[in-house]
């Protein structure tokens, strides 16, 4: 190496610090808490981090102030837990995003949430914390029609539940909560799978006699609303919200 090339590197390094650093070290002090990897690994994002960052990988974090998801062997029951135990202040992010913070001062979370919208589509980590926001539980109450049976305006002949492979007919219990789990609410989210089945509940329960012709349908699919509601729902808090620019 001569000593043009020298020169070179002294500069690009100097213009590459005064770039990177001063968003780097916004992070100084802060507790990043690393949840699954990929595309890139914990210990190369590490490596940009101010020594004073404190970094954890995988294990309960209490108040983190970042919590960055990979996009792979991620843990649903982690992410639920940072959602628990973080701050106000805590920021959910896709590594991408994290490493756009670090580079470039682009905070996903607070100022470009068009892309951490889109993270949903591509990332399954970020679809899911997404499904984990609070939204008020459907009910399933619904008066029983006092003639004509009702058109049951939120009836689908096939709804986006149905086409995952959720239904009643020769199915058990185990088999429709992996349907649920494993399928629908990674694809749907929460809101959209508990408001589905609350909708057939109260639909059939509209219908003249229909709570006693359908109790059956009706007792297996408030099992399983219920169960999603002890499982997911009541671990989150009921202020965790996605952010939102409010248009």
């Amino acid at each position: 190496m001569d000593d043009d090339d020298q020169r070179k590197i002294i500069e690009y390094s100097a213009r590459l610090s005064s770039t990177v650093a001063p968003n780097a070290m916004k992070l100084s002090g802060k507790t990043v808490h690393f949840i699954g990897w990929g595309p890139y690994s914990v210990e190369d994002i590490e490596a940009l981090l101010p020594s004073d960052t404190l970094v954890v990988s995988g294990e309960h974090v209490t108040r983190p102030d970042y919590v960055v998801l990979g996009t792979d062997e991620f843990d649903e029951h982690q992410i639920l837990s940072a959602v628990e135990a973080r701050h106000d202040s805590t920021s959910f992010l896709p590594q991408d995003g994290f490493l756009d913070l670090i580079l470039f001062g682009y905070d996903w979370w607070a100022e470009y949430i068009q892309l951490l919208d889109d993270s949903k589509d591509w990332h399954p980590g970020m679809r899911h914390l997404h499904s984990l926001q609070s939204f008020r539980w459907p009910g399933t109450e619904a008066p029983e029609s006092t003639g004509f049976q009702e058109s049951g305006r939120e009836f689908k002949s096939e709804t986006d539940l149905h086409k995952l492979g959720y239904k009643l007919t020769n199915m058990t219990p185990a088999k429709r909560w992996q349907v649920l789990t494993t399928v629908a609410i990674p694809r749907l989210g929460l809101k959209e799978v508990a408001g589905t089945i609350a909708s057939h509940i109260r639909n059939r329960k509209r219908q003249v006699g229909g709570a006693e012709k359908y109790a059956k349908a009706i007792r297996a699919w408030e099992y399983d609303l219920q169960r999603l509601k002890t499982t997911y729902y009541k671990g989150t808090r009921a202020n965790f919200h996605w952010p939102s620019t409010g248009i």
